[in-house]
């Protein structure tokens, strides 16, 4: 509250109720402290507002949150009487419906990021367009208790329109646009009425759209910024004319494109139109913007502007609009709304250099962005969406600092991209530092060996079950070299048992550490002969799909075989000698996984075990395919 001007501070209070209304401060839940959630919206009110508190002033949005949140404050009680002339509508400044219900919030974090330790995902990722998520709202009725499902602030002073009321309440009657030409706007602000003329604009002949569209220009620049209006302007740019277009935009978007680009209705409207006009009409509208583009940038409503210009206009149209974004680009991929358009930029931008120099930019920033809330996503982007050699510079200019990175909330999802979009050679150098040794010395005994800290650390040990998902027959042999000594300090920790799980799960259907017989299988000199003993056969898999090891037991090859099968006898009653390699749990052979048996069929024995699928590789090997916890 320091940093507001004192009229300033009920909204400020507003805000802390919204906030607690729909828990997006339940911390335990993944959500942030209200401390940092005001202090976002703080900074967007002093650009806007000025530090001012004039509510006549305030956008429809800031005095609906007003009037949903800020009841139980005698001064903004009194400031909306003065809004409203001294009269305060009935449906004002209560706890139920209106905009932003404690049952309809949305929450910050999904299930998955929840299941993942609240480590990313807390936001729409950073390319999400949450225009068409609203865009259901309106369109197809869905989800009013957001919006609507009250009387809104001057309904009550407005003449009630008898044929809307009659559409509202007669239910034998069919109506068809024709029936209610006349009373358009009417219906078009009503949110019952402006889904009906959505729905009939579909397929309507041209004399009847235009008979819409006539009735509606003379206050289509209202329709455009309300809550139910301007889905009907969209549709008839979707479905009007070129003519009926032209008219539209000339009466409702020539000069004021830039304050509808801000508005929250408004600015779909202005996607709209950019979607649907020629190239001619985009730019008029880019033109309007001309100096603005940094402001509309930082907006929460402007940016999805900026994303559509990007979207829809050609590279050599818009080439210094783009010019202003190549300076910026770290600051921008830091931004809660400019990390969009940078991403929009790397997916639409054709022109070489100037993709080329937002790369660069990029990738010379990778590690810093890629530990920032915003800047991972932007990160990731280059990873999932980049070209083959652009993938590869980034796993390159990421891979010294992957431990550091894996152990992070937010750049342990870049490492797992860097981990599903590489191939073999750069998993090879991401292992490569993962399973370096520590500060004590070479073994997988080393608490600080990097892939020790990682299995037990919150955000990293998700890594390594990424690894266990995708890398080969070779690359796992590596992994399970280590992770076999720290297997029973694991399932003491809360994090290491996803670890234990996942190597169980690996093993259960059939993947095991193959070692020398995997070099002597390929090298074609076959399986160890009997008596001799395989010092990387330490780990292996019980009959009930547990853990087993006999490191250091020095068993010979055949005794292991023995021993699994006296194991397995004792389990099912029978002498285990019988079981086929590729039935039910298979038997002892398949699970110790031997040359012979290195192309048979795979049946999984439990239900949470995953199948695993031929690599298609030239040796015939298996590879584990992914596990989803």
């Amino acid at each position: 509250q320091a940093r507001l001007s004192p009229p300033m501070r009920p909204l400020l209070l507003a805000l802390k109720a919204y906030i607690s209304a729909c828990k997006l401060n339940d911390t335990s839940n993944g959500g942030l402290s209200s401390y940092s959630l005001c202090n976002m919206v703080v900074a967007h009110l002093q650009e806007e507002l000025k530090l001012g508190f004039d509510i006549s002033d305030l956008g429809e949005s800031l005095y609906a949150f007003l009037l949903r949140f800020g009841g139980e404050f005698d001064y903004v009680r009194d400031a909306v009487s003065v809004r409203s002339g001294g009269v305060v509508p009935k449906h004002a400044l209560t706890t139920g419906g209106g905009i932003g219900s404690g049952g309809g919030g949305m929450h910050p974090t999904s299930p998955a990021a929840r299941q993942r330790g609240e480590r990313g995902g807390d936001r729409d990722r950073g390319g999400g367009d949450r225009d068409r998520e609203r865009d259901r709202d309106g369109r197809d009725g869905r989800g009013s208790s957001r919006r609507g499902s009250g009387p809104r602030h001057g309904d009550a002073h407005r003449p009630v329109d008898s044929l809307l009321e009659e559409f509202k309440t007669n239910k034998s009657r069919r109506f068809e646009l024709s029936d209610i030409l006349g009373h358009v706007f009417e219906f078009s602000m009503d949110q019952h009425g402006s889904r009906f003329i959505q729905q009939r604009l579909e397929g309507a002949p041209p004399p009847v759209v235009g008979s819409v569209v006539a009735e509606v220009l003379p206050r289509v620049s209202q329709l455009m910024s309300d809550v139910f209006g301007n889905y009907v302007v969209q549709k008839l740019l979707e479905h009007g004319s070129d003519e009926h277009r032209s008219a539209l935009v000339e009466k409702g978007l020539a000069g004021g494109v830039l304050q509808l680009s801000m508005q929250m209705y408004g600015c779909r409207v202005v996607q709209k139109a950019l979607e649907t006009l020629p190239v001619d009409g985009q730019c008029a509208i880019v033109a309007e913007l001309d100096g603005h583009i940094m402001r509309c940038v930082r907006d929460q409503n402007g940016n999805h502007v900026v994303q559509k210009i990007i979207e829809c206009l050609p590279t050599d149209h818009i080439s210094s609009l783009l010019d202003s974004f190549l300076t910026c680009v770290v600051p921008l991929s830091s931004h809660p709304f400019g990390c969009r358009v940078i991403q929009r930029i790397l997916e639409h931008c054709h022109d070489k250099r100037r993709r080329g120099v937002v790369l660069d930019e990029i990738l010379k920033a990778a590690a810093s962005l890629s530990q920032d809330q915003y800047g991972n996503y932007v990160t990731q982007h280059v990873l999932e969406h980049g070209s083959p050699a652009e993938r590869l510079r980034a796993v390159h200019v990421l891979a010294p600092d992957v431990v550091p990175l894996s152990m992070h909330k937010f750049a342990s999802n870049v490492v797992e991209k860097c981990l599903t979009n590489s191939g073999a050679a750069e998993r090879d150098l991401l292992l490569k530092h993962m399973l370096a040794d520590g500060s004590g010395g070479s073994g997988g005994s080393d608490p600080d060996a990097p892939i020790n800290q990682m299995m037990k650390d919150q955000y990293g040990n998700y890594v390594v079950q990424k690894v266990l998902e995708v890398v080969d027959y070779a690359q796992c042999d590596m992994l399970l070299v280590k992770v076999r000594t720290q297997l029973a300090a694991l399932r003491k920790l809360s994090y290491g048992k996803h670890i234990v799980t996942r190597v169980e799960k690996l093993l259960a259907t059939g993947v095991r550490l193959q070692g020398v017989r995997a070099a002597a299988a390929g090298s074609g000199a076959g399986a160890p002969a009997p008596g001799s003993s395989s010092p990387e056969r330490s780990v292996v898999v019980g009959v009930n799909g547990r853990i087993d090891t006999v490191s250091g037991s020095g068993l010979p090859y055949d005794d292991d075989i023995k021993v699994l099968r006296e194991q397995k006898a004792e389990n099912e009653g029978g002498d285990g000698a019988g079981v086929p390699a590729g039935a039910g749990g298979r038997g002892a052979a398949g699970l110790l996984g031997t040359p012979e048996d290195a192309a048979a069929p795979v049946t999984p024995t439990r239900k949470s075990a995953s199948p695993i699928a031929s690599s298609g590789g030239a040796d015939g090997g298996l590879a584990p395919a992914p596990v989803h916890a």
